[in-house]
């Protein structure tokens, strides 16, 4: 590979508002920055939201040397919406590629709530797939669980919550500063749970404690209506 000298940064999010997507993508892009390398960042539901958007996010994949999609985990696949973007991504270059010019790498990290990274094995494969049908190269895939811990904030901010994820970022920055796929190191350690294994579930259920409570549904999130 060349080194990059651009790199677009799509967010797969669906929701509007901080998340947990958008904190990884400005984590990425930050490191980007650091090592000479200018990043583009979008999301893909603003992105999707026009022919002017889609034509925006089109030219962005275009010019950059490196195309990085960072999407949360549903159930076991990526969201609808950054599954339509990839296709609308795939036709365009299917339409507009010729034989010439460099070649472009591509990176997806997915974050999903479940505490165990292999849960997004599905939907990195997917990835993969576009990856190679779009003519990129495909320069890797990374994965974490646990990312509703992280709820949109910035990832300095969570501490030791998000280390084993930033030092993964700061491996993969350097990789695609260097032109280079994302290193083993970088995949094995945002894998890492980010809580110790018996603080996990307790944490788990008192998240979704929590949520039950602001929607005003936990004394009845028990109830058998129909028993």
């Amino acid at each position: 590979m060349n080194e990059p000298r651009w790199v677009f940064i799509l967010t797969g999010s669906t929701r509007s508002g901080r998340t947990t997507s958008q904190s990884v993508g400005e984590y990425l892009a930050e490191r980007l920055a650091e090592r000479g390398v200018r990043p583009e960042a979008m999301r893909v539901r603003s992105a999707l939201r026009s022919e002017q958007g889609i034509a925006d996010m089109l030219a962005a994949v275009e010019r950059a040397d490196a195309f990085v999609l960072v999407f949360p985990l549903f159930i076991s696949n990526l969201p609808a919406i950054a599954i339509r973007a990839l296709e609308t991504v795939a036709a365009h270059r299917s339409e507009h590629r010729n034989g010439g010019g460099a070649r472009k790498s591509f990176i997806a990290i997915c974050q999903g709530g479940y505490p165990e990274a292999r849960q997004s094995e599905a939907a990195l494969a997917v990835c993969r797939q576009f990856a190679r049908e779009a003519g990129f190269d495909w320069a890797g895939g990374l994965a974490f669980g646990g990312g509703a811990v992280i709820g949109g904030q910035p990832l300095e901010k969570m501490g030791v919550f998000t280390k084993y994820v930033r030092q993964a970022l700061d491996l993969t920055a350097e990789a695609i500063a260097r032109g280079q796929p994302v290193p083993d190191e970088a995949v094995e350690t945002m894998a890492r749970l980010l809580l110790p294994t018996w603080l996990v579930l307790p944490l788990i259920n008192g998240v979704m404690r929590l949520r039950l409570y602001q929607h005003g549904v936990l004394r009845s999130f028990r109830a058998r209506p129909f028993a």
